[in-house]
C-alpha cells in the first residue's frame, strides 16, 4: 500500500473517529506521534489515535494502531481519579511518584506508575501519565526500550522534560535520544 493511500486511510478514520467520539459526551480523539528507542537511538516512528472518554471517577485512553486497516488496539489505560494507580491493559500500576513540570507557566502533573506482574521476569514497565495527554513515555529497564508518545508541542516539552529528570538518572549509559522527532 502506497504512502499516500496510508495518509488517505489514516485521515478518513481520524475523521470518523472524531465524529463518533464528538457524539459522546467528555470524549476526544488526538492523533499522536510515537517514537520508539533502543539503548537512547530511535529505531522507529508510529502514529497512533487516542480516544479520551471521561467518567466521574475514571477516564478511559484508548489507544489504537492507525496504520493498520484494522485500526488494532494497542493500549488501553483506566486511570482512577484518586490517583493512587492505573490500570495498563487490564494490570494495575502502582503509583510510585508525582512530578510537576511547568511548561509556558502552567503546571503539568505526571505521575510515574510501575507494572510489575507477580511471577514474571522481564515484563517491568515504568509508565510516565499526564491526565491531558494520556501515556506520554513507556520505560523498559530490562530490555533498554522506551517509547514518547507526543500530541501536540506542549507534549513534546513535558516529554523532553521527563526524560531528562527521569530516565537519565535511572540508567547513566542512557545517551540523550537522537534521530528526527
Amino acid at each position: 500500500m502506497g504512502s499516500k493511500t496510508k495518509k488517505k486511510m489514516l485521515m478518513f478514520l481520524f475523521v470518523v473517529v472524531q465524529i463518533l467520539t464528538n457524539s459522546c459526551t467528555q470524549s476526544s480523539t488526538q492523533l499522536i506521534k510515537v517514537n520508539h528507542f533502543h539503548n537512547g537511538i530511535m529505531t522507529q516512528t508510529t502514529d497512533a489515535i487516542m480516544i479520551k472518554q471521561e467518567g466521574q471517577e475514571k477516564t478511559f485512553y484508548t489507544y489504537y494502531d492507525s496504520i493498520k486497516s484494522d485500526s488494532s488496539i494497542i493500549m488501553e489505560v483506566v486511570y482512577s481519579k484518586d490517583k493512587n494507580y492505573i490500570e495498563y491493559n487490564k494490570t494495575k500500576c502502582t503509583n510510585i511518584s508525582d512530578n510537576q513540570y511547568f511548561i509556558d507557566g502552567n503546571a503539568c502533573n505526571v505521575g510515574k506508575y510501575l507494572l510489575d506482574k507477580e511471577n514474571v521476569q522481564d515484563e517491568e514497565l515504568l509508565i510516565f501519565f499526564n491526565e491531558k495527554y494520556g501515556v506520554i513515555i513507556e520505560y523498559s529497564e530490562p530490555w533498554s526500550t522506551y517509547r514518547t508518545y507526543k500530541t501536540d508541542s506542549l507534549s513534546a516539552i513535558l516529554v523532553d522534560n521527563v526524560l531528562k529528570k527521569e530516565l537519565n538518572p535511572l540508567e547513566k549509559k542512557l545517551p540523550e535520544p537522537t534521530g528526527k522527532q
